[in-house]
């Protein structure tokens, strides 16, 4: 009964189960939790006749609805992520999103009969800092220009866990970076509630 008791508080100590895996740094200087996007399901571009004799064929990803809700300022894009030990933090993406009529596409994946499927996204170069064994900070390398974006995790070549937004310049960001410490508290407090 001992060994069961000291086993349960290891488990309990060493698996931390955040109750939100993405936050992001508002207009006001404020974290607030984002979302997970909605897809519609995935669409294949290309010919399918000419890919027999060698074209290419891209797999898309849908994204529900014409924009992103989530807004964010120019310049204002920090994200904290919470990621599993389990699970490379390299295996987080950014990148942009076509908007179409009805829904979004993320272009992810090419094929050919010759080269078979390969992974095919524009990524955007991120800087990652780690704040604690499973809380990053990502932020782009560069700054976002007004458009249509996805923060994704990479799951044996395909998105998962997609977090999307868009970046609006006419707001203006009141940026003030928290220190480590209250971003870590944020994500203490959610997983508490």
């Amino acid at each position: 009964m001992k060994r069961f008791v000291i086993l349960f508080v290891m488990a309990v100590f060493t698996i931390t189960n955040y109750a939100q895996d993405v936050y992001v740094l508002n207009a006001h200087s404020r974290l607030e939790p984002v979302m997970r996007a909605v897809t519609a399901g995935t669409k294949i571009k290309g010919n399918a006749l000419l890919s027999a004799y060698g074209g290419k064929l891209k797999t898309a990803l849908l994204l529900d609805g014409k924009s992103a809700e989530l807004t964010l300022p120019l310049g204002a894009t920090y994200f904290y992520i919470h990621t599993p030990k389990n699970i490379s933090i390299k295996s987080w993406k950014l990148a942009t999103v076509e908007s179409k009529k009805k829904n979004r596409e993320l272009i992810y994946a090419k094929s050919g009969l010759y080269t078979g499927t390969k992974s095919d996204i524009d990524e955007i170069e991120l800087n990652i800092e780690r704040l604690s064994d499973n809380i990053y900070s990502i932020r782009p390398k560069e700054t976002l220009l007004k458009g249509e974006y996805v923060l994704f995790r990479m799951e044996t070549g395909v998105p998962a866990e997609i977090y999307d937004f868009r970046v609006d310049p006419s707001l203006s960001p009141a940026l003030q970076i928290p220190a480590n410490n209250l971003v870590l508290a944020e994500f203490e407090k959610n997983e508490n509630s």
